[in-house]
């Protein structure tokens, strides 16, 4: 059932930790969502997703210029029209369901790796959620404070034609802008595959604030749902 949190408390979900609700209600007050990135340097990206509603993006990463948080255009051919600077991170909100890249803070240290230690405050998310998607690669995230099961995921999209993730795993640095070997890992209903770049293998599950790409046929509406959801 519904989570309330009154004006004066905390409600808290530690990182690691997998907050799953069954019945489609409403939640009221504002809870802390905590979740590590993986290490990273300055000018390192990574792409995120809220499970909360009104998270501010730059109020998320401070630290990051605001000209580099960038949202995904499905219509774009190349890098520059692809990835969408946002206008203004210190006016726009995570929208539910769609992920963000955001550069590491530029205070960041350019030689020792380190975790981003990401906090989203706000409304935790809940029930039943449809997220538009246009025809081409859509960047998606998860939009609840528990894991995904990718198998439930794809299974509940079928109409859409949905039927592998791709996840950045930044395992070779670019070199003038240009990556020299894919990056992006898979997972689809067979199994996972790690990028040609190396790095893990994805298993089953879609963690909570990771973001993947996934090619959508036609046009329509991504859903998400509380039989999804995994401990």
């Amino acid at each position: 059932n519904e989570i309330n949190i009154a004006d004066d408390y905390s409600f808290i979900v530690e990182n690691g930790v997998n907050l799953v609700q069954i019945n489609d209600v409403v939640n009221t007050g504002k809870a802390i969502v905590k979740r590590n990135s993986a290490p990273i340097i300055r000018l390192d990206y990574t792409a995120w997703s809220s499970p909360v509603l009104n998270q501010n993006l730059l109020d998320f990463s401070s630290e990051t210029l605001q000209n580099r948080f960038y949202t995904y255009n499905p219509s774009g051919t190349t890098t520059p029209t692809a990835w969408i600077s946002v206008t203004n991170p210190s006016t726009t909100d995570f929208s539910i369901g769609n992920g963000y890249l955001i550069r590491s803070p530029n205070n960041w240290s350019s030689v020792t790796e380190s975790e981003y230690l990401g906090e989203f405050k706000g409304v935790l998310n809940n029930g039943t959620i449809s997220v538009p998607v246009t025809t081409g690669y859509n960047l998606i995230g998860n939009p609840y404070a528990s894991a995904l099961k990718v198998s439930d995921f794809i299974s509940g999209n079928s109409a859409l034609g949905i039927g592998t993730l791709y996840f950045w795993t930044h395992t070779v640095s670019a070199n003038s802008g240009i990556y020299p070997q894919n990056n992006y890992a898979s997972r689809n209903n067979l199994g996972g595959t790690a990028a040609v770049a190396g790095g893990e293998i994805p298993d089953e599950y879609i963690q909570v604030g990771q973001v993947f790409l996934t090619n959508t046929p036609i046009d329509g509406n991504i859903i998400f749902q509380n039989n999804m959801r995994s401990s």
